[in-house]
């Protein structure tokens, strides 16, 4: 009689080797999905900060500005920075940095 299919021991080897390889992936994907993550802020910061530069250029800038004035005024794609507009936030004239209540964890 022939036997078919895999024994135990080859079973719990198998599974061991996938463990142990998940056991090592997952830390660097949630690492690398962190470092997206503050990449993707400082992307959208700088862009609100040279979009602020360019609309004080060409107009008297002082206290808060609102991030729906720069996009009013073609200077901020409103796709781009979507959740920032959900939080009211808003830019001083003379921010090189947003506000920290402005930036999503």
């Amino acid at each position: 009689m022939e036997n078919k299919g895999f024994t135990l021991v080859e079973i719990v080897v198998t599974v061991a080797i996938l463990l142990a390889a998940a056991a090592i992936s997952i830390p660097s994907v949630i690492t690398m999905n962190n470092n997206n993550k503050e990449k993707q802020k400082k992307r959208v910061e700088q862009i609100v900060i040279d979009a602020k530069d360019s609309y004080c250029n060409f107009n008297e800038c002082s206290g808060e500005i609102e991030l729906s004035t720069l996009i009013n005024n073609d200077l901020l794609d409103e796709e781009d920075i979507e959740e920032y507009i959900n939080l009211g936030c808003t830019i001083d004239a003379s921010a090189t940095k947003l506000a920290p209540s402005c930036i999503k964890n």
